[in-house]
């Protein structure tokens, strides 16, 4: 028994060695595991919080209501363009209406004859003013015209009164008195 004994201490201390190396690596192992379920911890709450952060919810139902809303705007411009359509079709008839009836009822021609009439009673509207405005001038030329002829029918009567005055004033004036006032002297004058 020596060397047995010898072997079973190796053999013990072997083994209490691959112990403590295996409680070493377990208690590496198990914080390796315990930091890794901390980052998984930590991984799940910034995932939660990113997915929530990201809106997804909100975001689908604005996606839901923008695809709705598109929707309905497509379909007011297919019943806008359906319209329009219906409308350009209701004014070919219209018109179309419109030109048996100018021919039928003769419009054309009664719309070129009050066209003419118009412009007529315009021409002549103006011709009218004009002559109205040469008249007012020729009543006003005729009205100076008049006063002229009282004022200088007024200055006539005034100097006729004055020749009346001096031919009256010269026959009373005695014919010898009359005669020596009158009378020139060219003899003598020193030339």
């Amino acid at each position: 028994g020596v060397g047995e004994g010898k072997k079973k201490r190796v053999d013990l201390r072997r083994a209490l060695n691959g112990t403590n190396t295996s409680i070493a690596k377990l208690q590496d192992a198990e914080e390796v595991k315990r930091k890794a379920k901390q980052a998984w911890n930590e991984a799940k709450i910034w995932f939660e919080e990113y997915v929530a952060s990201l809106l997804l919810g909100r975001k689908q139902q604005i996606l839901e209501d923008t695809t709705a809303r598109e929707k309905w705007r497509h379909e007011l411009e297919v019943n806008a363009t359906k319209r329009e359509l219906r409308m350009k079709f209701l004014l070919g008839t219209h018109q179309r209406h419109l030109r048996n009836m100018n021919t039928e009822l003769q419009l054309d021609d009664k719309n070129a004859k009050r066209v003419a009439a118009k412009e007529l009673f315009e021409w002549s509207e103006k011709e009218t003013s004009e002559a109205n405005k040469l008249l007012l001038k020729l009543s006003k030329e005729e009205t100076d015209c008049h006063d002229n002829i009282a004022t200088t029918y007024s200055d006539l009567q005034r100097l006729l009164k004055g020749h009346e005055d001096a031919t009256k004033a010269y026959n009373e004036q005695d014919p010898k008195e009359r005669e020596r006032s009158f009378s020139t002297n060219l003899e003598g004058s020193g030339a």
